[in-house]
């Protein structure tokens, strides 16, 4: 665990740029051996409909829009459930 007055800012760059290398890697793999999800028909449009930038900030968005609904589906359901049990 990062510690002293800029370790927060340590980790989370460190996290986000693993998680820029994680994605780099998935659109490389994406490209060369597409599949039949989202991410592959998005790499076929790169260079025509989207830039590469666009794709990058794009693949980064659905994860982080995925997991917040997720995070409030649950935490919603849960807070009904113990409220009306």
């Amino acid at each position: 665990m990062a510690s002293g007055r800029f370790g927060q800012a340590r980790t989370l760059a460190a996290a986000d740029a693993e998680l820029r290398t994680t994605f780099a890697e998935l659109l490389d793999r994406r490209a060369s051996d597409p599949g039949d999800d989202l991410v592959s028909a998005l790499v076929a449009e790169q260079g025509r409909a989207i830039s590469p930038a666009e794709l990058s900030a794009l693949v980064r968005l659905l994860l982080i829009a995925g997991f917040e609904t997720t995070v409030n589906a649950i935490g919603n359901g849960m807070r009904l459930v113990v409220g009306r049990p």
